[in-house]
């Protein structure tokens, strides 16, 4: 027996060894999808795909010719499998390398959707989460924030104020108003544009069973906070931390007094944008609260457009998450795009006519901008393109949005790794993320298929096909992120942390190089699976919202599942796309 266990235990040792060498998205692909590994250090070129049930050859083939990439200095070669269709259990064979196993099903991705959105819940702040939905990962309530020191660089009369609820911002506690509304922007996206996604009830949250979908209870969770961060002058406080970063705590354990910091431009204008948004989505499920949020985002513009540009650095005294940004016309274009398709206002309307000239991405045609707090020019343009009400600028902003999408879907046909040229540099994986969103962006309003297909290669990307060979999402894939810089993952005493969480991935400038051993020093290899490196392994709530929406329009389109969103300006009718249209 001791024999059998030993063999059976140096076969898992040469199994898993081996399987770094052929990365694959170690979740699986929907048979209608691309499917694609990549290879390093092997010299067969031949490939068996091996049903897992009965040990059976399925398909054989060849690898493509052997790419340099960029990231590693090594080459390596594509496996193009796309013409499996068969649903079932599989792995890869070359020589003596076997790949880890994935799955073929019309539902593959439909959990790491619903994870990547019910993270948001698990980053909830001032709530207890109880077991019936948080599962094994259960907690008492943290930061109240009922009470909160307004700091003097808040710019009020108050001396506190209540601004309960929101989620947590990445691997910290706290609260940022820039980066909360980049990212519920994002989610919101998700909720205009594919409105039954997540129906009430898919997410198992408490809200669940109140007869909204899930998606917008969540969103709202987040919003509700938002609008509390609002001044009565209009103005909008830029955060809400401690004067310093807790220890690796648990919620309820940080006792560290709490700070409303800061009243800025950047954070009025973020804030009139994504109140904007949740105007108009909010309208038929709640008039009332849509009303309001389109209230505060135009007292928000009117206070941005009143007072002197102010730029948020960090006062002395404060050393949490400063998110500073100097350049704000990509701000007011984007609040006034938002305002302007929920209004249809004239004066909206002049604005952008006056100032979208300004935007950067007009001017740097080598360059594919994504969406980010400091960037938030291409989510102007998203929305513009993606709305009838967005004329007179829809037009041009399609044509942007093509030109990336086919930009960054001709690189994925290049690339070595099978996705657009990277720099990797910190949030490496949020670069990815959006750059799939702008491709599915695109594939909505012009309906070709390549968007798509490259999109589902970028996704294949985080769940392993990379030249680490790791899923970057927690809960998903054999070899998987386990030691996240995420204080509650690593506070809680549990050995899987918090799933559906995207760690940050390879940043080429490794920041904590001081005090973190990196393996490699290639910019693709520059990551480190361990909790104290925060910047090749921190999640954010902003680097989560575009994964979500990847993953989940993908399983819109290539799954089965039988929603149909109202929204007709999906897919042309002149489209060519055979998968699905509304």
């Amino acid at each position: 027996m001791r024999q059998v266990i030993t063999t059976i235990i140096f076969s898992s040792i040469f199994i898993a060894a081996n399987a770094q060498n052929i990365m694959v998205n170690q979740v699986g692909f929907y048979p209608d999808a691309p499917k694609y590994a990549i290879t390093d250090n092997i010299t067969e070129t031949d490939f068996r795909i091996i049903e897992e049930k009965s040990g059976k050859t399925v398909l054989k083939g060849k690898a493509g010719e052997a790419i340099l990439h960029d990231g590693t200095q090594s080459t390596m070669r594509y496996l193009d499998f796309s013409k499996l269709k068969e649903e079932g259990k599989f792995h890869i064979i070359m020589g003596e390398n076997r790949s880890h196993t994935f799955l073929i099903s019309n539902k593959v991705w439909k959990e790491t959707a619903n994870a990547l959105m019910k993270s948001y819940y698990y980053q909830r702040c001032s709530t207890e989460l109880r077991p019936e939905h948080a599962g094994k990962w259960e907690r008492a309530a943290g930061h109240p924030d009922t009470k909160c020191f307004v700091h003097p660089s808040a710019k009020t009369d108050k001396s506190f104020i209540s601004a309960p609820g929101g989620w947590y911002d990445a691997g910290d506690y706290g609260k940022y108003v820039v980066n909360a509304g980049v990212t519920t922007a994002i989610l919101l996206y998700l909720a205009e544009h594919y409105p039954n996604i997540f129906p009430d009830g898919s997410l198992n949250i408490p809200e669940s069973g109140n007869g909204t979908n899930d998606l917008l209870d969540e969103i709202r969770y987040e919003l509700k906070w938002l609008s509390k961060m609002q001044d009565t002058d209009g103005g909008v406080f830029f955060k809400l931390t401690s004067k310093n970063f807790c220890k690796t705590i648990m919620p309820e354990e940080d006792k560290m007094k709490r700070f409303v910091i800061g009243k800025t431009s950047a954070s009025a204008l973020n804030f009139a944008a994504v109140m904007a948004i949740a105007a108009r989505v909010y309208e038929s499920t709640d008039k009332d609260f849509a009303e309001k949020c389109l209230v505060q985002a135009e007292n928000a513009w009117k206070w941005a457009n009143d007072n002197d540009i102010t730029v948020f650095t960090n006062p002395e005294d404060i050393k949490t998450g400063e998110y500073g940004d100097k350049r704000l016309t990509d701000e007011f274009v984007w609040a006034a795009s938002e305002l302007y398709i929920s209004t249809q206002k004239k004066d909206y309307k002049d604005f952008i006519s006056n100032n979208i000239d300004k935007l950067n991405i007009w001017n740097n045609k080598n360059r594919t901008f994504t969406p980010g707090w400091a960037n938030t020019d291409m989510l102007a343009v998203i929305s513009l393109a993606s709305s009838n009400k967005g004329k007179p600028f829809n037009g041009r902003c399609k044509e942007y949005i093509f030109n990336s999408a086919l930009k960054i879907s001709e690189e994925v046909k290049k690339n070595a790794g099978r996705i657009p040229n990277m720099k990797y540099n910190w949030g490496s994986n949020s670069e990815l993320a959006n750059k799939a969103w702008i491709l599915l962006v695109a594939a909505r309003t012009a309906g070709e298929k390549d968007y798509i297909n490259a999109a589902s290669e970028i996704a294949d990307y985080f769940l392993g096909k990379n030249p680490l060979g790791k899923s970057f999402i927690t809960g998903m894939g054999t070899n998987r992120v386990m030691n996240p810089h995420h204080r509650i993952s690593t506070a809680d005493g549990i050995e899987e942390p918090v799933p559906g969480l995207l760690a940050g991935g390879p940043n080429a400038k490794m920041n904590d190089k001081n005090f973190v051993k990196y393996s490699s020093h290639q910019p693709a290899m520059a990551y480190m699976d361990i909790e104290s490196s925060y910047a090749s392994n921190e999640v954010a709530i902003n680097w989560n919202a575009p994964a979500t929406v990847v993953f989940t329009i993908l399983n819109y389109i290539y799954g089965d599942n039988p929603l149909h969103p109202t929204n007709t300006f999906f897919y042309p009718s002149n489209s060519s796309l055979k998968i699905r249209h509304a």
